[in-house]
């Protein structure tokens, strides 16, 4: 700790600075002003090198300056003093004398606490009592307002920052304000409470309280019931719940903080797939999950007192969509009424069902649900279509265009060159056809018996009396109905030669 303090002489050379870098014992800087003519009167800092922690509770009881704390008297004149005459509690307080003091208006005398640990609480405040009543004389330009200043430092006093100050009627306990011109001895009743919030110094190591009284030759100010301190707190738990742990892919899930022990910071990580996948601050967060999976999900929570953790492994089980399907196996060209018809995919994955549409007028005869569908087709063309899903929903379909093909009767007519004929003479049979296709089927028959070769004309001569030819075709055609088709019924006489 270090302190600067002045010395003067009347010589062309003076010191009016020192620097010092304080030891283990607490102990008075003085000062002293010499000349050739002798020393002037000392001034004396009492400094403290003690450190303390919260609760600081100070009532002035025994000393003022109380120990561990310092008195600066900058005019080592009239200052800060322990009086039992009048006390907010307790049998004293401490008194600033300004009822008299004439000398040296604008001195300030300062109690000042020893640095002060707020490590280890939160919401530090500081509470003390005062009670004073400016000097009331006649005529506003003869008042006596002395004023009070609290000032707080994290730098072993190097800077301050003020936290309170009042002066004249502001600073007066008495009602509305009002001063009076003999002596001030508060009475009980005359007492205020005053609160001041220090929480933006916790967690700070080395805070010090300065009380500074201002001197304006006015009335006498009194301080009791100073009391420092802090909540206290410990390490925090981690801890934290979700609206739901099963979710579909693309699905929220809403994350709430439950820790306990009052933590002051938040760390968030959700896990693989999460948007977003950290955050901070204590939520609730809401959080969507793009790709399946088991994430896991970890709070680091933490406070003045501590940190800790905690990891909650594969928590949310987020479920896939279906996979996309593959193609359909099956005929995409069919016939007008064709029955049987099968259409195939392979299985997909995270599907549970299948759901298949099949042009208008066409019926699903077996399979609705599997991977393998029969159909029996109408007269109109349009999509066969197949959708996988589950419990999340569904995913994409496959599409099948199907081409119509309207059906064609083929037709059969033979004709025979004669059917009243000799023994022995030949006969030559010629089928009509119509919706044969290109390469038709002939099945030429006597008396319902295959004869004859695969063409549209039948030769022989080995034919008996009423014998009956026929012949069946098979068209080529892709879409044929009544297929084979059966002929007429030719039948031959055979005329016996003469005796």
């Amino acid at each position: 700790m270090d302190g600067t303090f002045g010395k003067y002489n009347n010589s062309r050379t003076r010191t009016t600075a020192i620097t010092v870098t304080m030891g283990s014992t607490a102990g008075n800087i003085t000062v002293t002003p010499i000349s050739t003519c002798g020393n002037g009167t000392a001034a004396t800092l009492s400094v403290s090198t003690a450190g303390g922690s919260t609760p600081l509770v100070e009532g002035f009881e025994t000393s003022v300056p109380p120990s561990n704390w310092t008195l600066n008297n900058a005019d080592n004149g009239t200052t800060w003093s322990r009086t039992t005459a009048a006390f907010a509690t307790g049998t004293a307080s401490a008194k600033m004398t300004f009822f008299g003091y004439t000398a040296n208006l604008g001195t300030k005398d300062e109690l000042q606490t020893q640095a002060i640990s707020f490590v280890g609480k939160t919401s530090h405040t500081l509470t003390f009592k005062h009670a004073y009543a400016w000097m009331d004389r006649t005529g506003t330009a003869n008042d006596r307002r002395d004023s009070l200043r609290i000032l707080v430092s994290t730098d072993c006093g190097n800077t301050w920052t003020q936290l309170f100050y009042k002066g004249g009627n502001t600073l007066s306990t008495l009602t509305s304000g009002a001063g009076q011109q003999a002596a001030f001895t508060p009475t009980s009743g005359q007492w205020v409470s005053n609160n001041i919030d220090l929480s933006a110094y916790d967690g700070q190591s080395g805070v010090i309280i300065k009380f500074v009284a201002i001197n304006r030759n006015g009335n006498n100010l009194y301080l009791d019931d100073i009391n420092i301190n802090g909540t206290t707190t410990v390490a925090p738990i981690a801890d934290f719940s979700a609206n739901k742990t099963t979710v579909c892919a693309g699905g929220t899930v809403v994350f709430t903080d439950a820790s306990s022990n009052a933590p002051t910071n938040y760390s968030w990580d959700f896990g693989a797939g999460a948007s977003p996948a950290i955050a901070t601050g204590v939520g609730p967060h809401t959080v969507t999950y793009s790709t399946s999976g088991t994430p896991t999900v970890t709070l680091v929570v933490s406070n003045i007192s501590g940190s800790n953790t905690n990891t909650k492994t594969n928590y949310i089980s987020v479920d896939p969509l279906p996979s996309a399907v593959g193609a359909i196996s099956g005929g995409a060209s069919v016939c007008e009424g064709a029955t049987g018809n099968v259409f195939t995919i392979s299985s997909v994955s995270n599907a549970s069902d299948y759901t298949w549409t099949v042009p208008s007028g066409s019926t699903i005869t077996a399979g609705m649900g599997s991977t393998s569908i029969t159909v029996t087709f109408g007269s109109t063309a349009g999509d066969i279509t197949i959708t996988p899903s589950n419990a999340c929903g569904n995913g994409t379909a496959a599409i099948l265009p199907i081409a119509l093909t309207n059906s064609v009767a083929p037709t059969i007519f033979i004709a025979a060159t004669d059917t009243t004929i000799c023994s022995g003479q030949q006969v030559d049979f010629t089928a009509n056809t119509t919706n044969g296709g290109l390469t038709p089927t002939y099945v030429w028959k006597i008396n319902g018996t295959p004869s004859g070769s695969n063409t549209a004309t039948f030769s022989t001569s080995l034919l008996n009396d009423q014998d009956v030819v026929s012949a069946e075709l098979t068209s080529s055609e892709v879409c044929s109905s009544a297929n084979p088709a059966i002929s007429n019924n030719v039948k031959i006489e055979v005329l016996s030669a003469p005796s």
